[in-house]
């Protein structure tokens, strides 16, 4: 009877202590497997208690910091799998375990105001060269692997939408342009990245429609163990990681990048060290920065301007030899005089390339376009 009590009266302790070890415990800022950043302590103080947003912030903390919550929500997904389940957190599971991100546009007011806002942006500049490249994503492209009940919005429908009547010179149709390759391996299986393999599909058709001869190039397998985005957000099992290559041309042109806020410069394309980080896409380019110029010896005269989001980090390599000078800048840290940049650099080239999800999704754009 006295050992019964005694296992009652530890259970009870174990379960008093371990909200506050929770709760008082060592914090964790950052998640690996999700990458992100945690939710740390609430300041507990009279005011802030009183605050509407201490809750909710507080609710978040908990759920964060609980203990063993990767093998939880893991096993949570399994069992969600098991029975039926192929939607998790915005991801779908679909064929042999690919991952599609489901595709979200804003509404479409906001597609028609970022419409008009680039078409008056465009308007002043019409002595450039401009190109769009609008990105299908997997959930697009190869939705045949989707799960049989999915139903995702057509995104193919919203781009050639959009992209009608707009004033650039190059803005084809990448659906129909990748449509004979849709069975290769053009997006990562867990995370939301276009391939380089994909990258270099559509170079080749942004190559021969600007009269560019393009280097031979030799493809290289840097990683066999990506986990990405996808599988972070879902919680779903990874069985087979994906793989990165990258493809390196003959042609022997030199280049400095520079990443103009961050005071940093290398004469390489890839940054190694980003294979031992969870994020190992931030090996295309070191990841994402608001300005990062590329200087050339090529005997082109040409300097592009390239508004992007992280899917122009595997595809900036290809265009390097084609152009003196190249600046990427990426609205959604940018916040630069655009206008006086274009003069400054003697812009020549003008080159909009995002992925669907994210220009649709994402209001950095728009927002940077405004009056």
């Amino acid at each position: 009877m006295k050992s019964k009590q005694s296992i009652i009266i530890i259970i009870t302790f174990i379960l008093f202590l371990c909200p506050l070890v929770i709760y008082f415990g060592k914090q964790k800022t950052f998640s690996e497997s999700e990458n992100r950043v945690l939710q740390t302590r609430p300041n507990l103080n009279s005011e802030a208690y009183m605050n509407k947003d201490f809750q909710s912030e507080q609710d978040r903390y908990l759920s964060d910091q609980f203990p063993f919550r990767n093998s939880l929500v893991t096993l949570k997904t399994k069992l969600d799998y098991l029975s039926g389940k192929r939607y998790f957190h915005d991801v779908y599971i679909g064929k042999n375990d690919q991952m599609f991100e489901d595709f979200k546009p804003f509404d479409d007011e906001q597609i028609t105001q970022l419409k008009e806002r680039l078409q008056t942006f465009l308007e002043g500049y019409q002595d450039l060269n401009t190109s769009m490249l609008l990105v299908p994503n997997a959930i697009s492209l190869q939705k045949d692997n989707l799960p049989s009940l999915a139903k995702p919005l057509d995104q193919e429908v919203v781009i050639q939408r959009f992209l009608e009547g707009l004033n650039v010179d190059y803005a084809p149709n990448l659906s129909e342009l990748l449509k004979e390759h849709d069975q290769e391996y053009l997006y990562y299986h867990t995370d939301h990245h276009w391939t380089s393999l994909n990258a270099y599909y559509v170079y080749q058709a942004f190559a021969l429609q600007n009269g560019f001869t393009s280097p031979q190039y030799t493809n290289y397998y840097i990683s066999d163990n990506f986990i990405g985005t996808l599988a972070s957000k879902s919680g779903y099992p990874v069985s087979q990681p994906d793989q990165i290559q990258i493809y390196v041309g003959d042609d022997q042109t030199h280049y400095t990048i520079s990443y103009v806020e961050e005071k940093k410069k290398t004469v390489s394309f890839y940054d190694e060290s980003k294979l031992s980080t969870k994020d190992q896409y931030a090996a295309f380019m070191g990841g994402n920065f608001a300005r990062v110029d590329i200087a050339t010896d090529s005997e082109s005269e040409q300097r592009l301007l390239i508004f992007k989001d992280s899917y122009a980090n595997a595809f900036v390599p290809f265009l390097a030899p084609h152009y003196e000078k190249i600046v990427m800048i990426d609205p959604r840290y940018y916040f630069g005089d655009v206008h006086q940049l274009i003069q400054d650099e003697g812009i020549t080239d003008l080159l909009f390339l995002y992925n669907a999800n994210t220009f649709f999704g994402d209001t950095s754009l728009n927002d940077y376009l405004a009056p």
